[in-house]
Formats: C-alpha cells, sequence, structure tokens
C-alpha cells in the first residue's frame, strides 16, 4: 500500500456539494431581486452570465451589483448603498447558502483522520480565496488544514470592506497566479515545493477526472478521483450551466483534455465516501513524531 505524507485536496464537489448549493442560492437571490427591480429572472440570468464571463468566474463576488439592470436601478450610489439596496435578494442567496452547504459522507471524520495521522493537509481550488475561505470556515473545517492554494479574488472589493481572510486560523495562504489552472501540471508542481514534498509520497484528491485526475497523474502523484462529487440531478446542473462563465473555447479545451485523457486510471475511485482514501493509502507524517498539528 503506497504511503503518503502530503495530502492535496480539491474543495468545491470533493469536500461538500458546490453545484447543489450554489445554484440553488444564486437562483433564490436572483427571484427576489427581479421583484425588487422590476424586471424578468430571465434578463437577470442573462447580466449575471456576461458578469461571469467577463471575470471567467463564475461564482464571482457580488456579481448582481454589476449587472447593467442593477447599475442603472443604483446609479450614483455607492457599493455599500447599492448592495443595501438589494439586501433581500444577498440575503435569500445567504439563507439558502446557509441551509444547502453541506459535507459530503465522511468527509469531516477522514479529515480528522488525517490530522491525526500526522500527515499534510492542503487545500488546492480554483474557487477565489475569499469564497474558499469562507466555506472552510463556515463548515468548519480550519482546524484540518495546514494551507490553501487558490487565486485572489481578481475584481471590484467587498462592498462593506476587505474581503474574510485566514487570519488566526492556522492556515498557510498561497495566492497561485491567476492564470496557472488545473490540469497544469506547474500548479501541483510549485505546492510540492512549497511543502518540501515528493509526488511518490503526495496524494491529490478531486471530483474531476479531466482536470485533477490528469494533472495528478502527469505530475506523479498519487490520485484519488471523488467520483460521489460527480452526481448532480440534471436541473441543477442545466441551471448552473445556464449561468457559468464557459465559453465555446471553454468547453473546447475540455474537450481537447477528454480525447488526450481518454483511458485515466486514478488509482483510487471513491465512489461512496471520501474515508475510502483509507482503504487505498497508508499515511504517516515525512518525519515521525515531527508533525504539531493535530
Amino acid at each position: 500500500m503506497r504511503s503518503i505524507d502530503l495530502v492535496i485536496t480539491d474543495l468545491d464537489n470533493t469536500l461538500y456539494d458546490w453545484v447543489h448549493f450554489f445554484t440553488a442560492s444564486l437562483y433564490a437571490m436572483t427571484q427576489k431581486a427581479a421583484l425588487i427591480l422590476s424586471v424578468s429572472e430571465e434578463q437577470l440570468l442573462k447580466e449575471l452570465q456576461k458578469v461571469h464571463q467577463r471575470y471567467h468566474n463564475t461564482e464571482h463576488p457580488f456579481a448582481l451589483l454589476e449587472t447593467e439592470t442593477v447599475k442603472h436601478y443604483t446609479k450614483g450610489l455607492s457599493r455599500k448603498k447599492q448592495m443595501n439596496a438589494l439586501d433581500e435578494a444577498f440575503h435569500a442567496f445567504n439563507a439558502v447558502r446557509n441551509r444547502e452547504l453541506t459535507l459530503y459522507q465522511g468527509v469531516r471524520q477522514g479529515l480528522q483522520r488525517l490530522v491525526n495521522s500526522g500527515v499534510t493537509v492542503v487545500g488546492h481550488t480554483e474557487a477565489t480565496l475569499p469564497n474558499a475561505v469562507f466555506r472552510l470556515k463556515k463548515l468548519g473545517l480550519t482546524p484540518f488544514f495546514h494551507g490553501l492554494h487558490a487565486p485572489a479574488h481578481g475584481g471590484l472589493p467587498h462592498p462593506k470592506g476587505p474581503s474574510p481572510t485566514t487570519a488566526n486560523q492556522g492556515i498557510k495562504i498561497v495566492t497561485l497566479p491567476p492564470k496557472q489552472r488545473k490540469p497544469d501540471v506547474a500548479v501541483l508542481k510549485g505546492i510540492l515545493d512549497e511543502w518540501d514534498a515528493k509526488p511518490e509520497t503526495s496524494l491529490y484528491i478531486g471530483d474531476s477526472l479531466i482536470k485533477d485526475m490528469s494533472m495528478a497523474v502527469e505530475a506523479g502523484l498519487a490520485s484519488a478521483w471523488a467520483k460521489y462529487g460527480t452526481h448532480h440531478p440534471d436541473e441543477a446542473w442545466k441551471k448552473l450551466v445556464r449561468i457559468s462563465h464557459w465559453t465555446e473555447e471553454d468547453v473546447a479545451q475540455a474537450e481537447t483534455l477528454r480525447m488526450r485523457y481518454p483511458n485515466l486510471e486514478p488509482d483510487a475511485v471513491l465512489d461512496q465516501s471520501f474515508e475510502q482514501i483509507f482503504s487505498h493509502f497508508h499515511f504517516e507524517p515525512a518525519n515521525k513524531g515531527t508533525c504539531s498539528y493535530a
């Protein structure tokens, strides 16, 4: 059984169902905003997608404030006052998110077991830092992580001030270059260098065969496919595609990657739970007895 001392895990759709909670939250917000603005939901969805495509980020924070309809409706107001004018819509988003953002089965228990084993655990995500940090804190996961690798927020500042950080949370933040995205193996090589780790004793866990697993395999890491994170109801997926930042170029690139890795086989398939990693790998610290994170 392969020994692992560094675990790199994706966040969205690996630790929790991002597709479900985000689409449910965004559509609840859109429905309320349409009533406030006296426009159709379809109109707002079209404008939201344009904002998402502009930033190449489907969950661009406060994208609603950058839609043409809202800019016209709140012309002359500060961002804080714009947010206040749409407070009910943002409240609807937050209420649904608070209810629907939950961990997959076995995630908390699995992370606790990893910490107890003494290995280093770091997160890697293409979600921007404010969103990734918020979710880790909201779900109570910060005690399980040594570090987080994510891109910085690339838009306007939070209407009420600085974005949330991991201050006093014991997590090392490593900001990724905006153009260094999955499945670029340079991303993983950078993470390995940051934690002084070797590919043969490192494990990558993620839900995407094309982006996560292909990257891990090419970089020489052990790979665990979180297949349980790929099951999304058709309705939720269609809603996501409707407002996503994906362009025709993005779709073509994904198809190219699929053709490049037609027979990709990860080292482990997690079809039921995150905890299945313990049936495939042995976890122990690189220098036994020196890991202080517990």
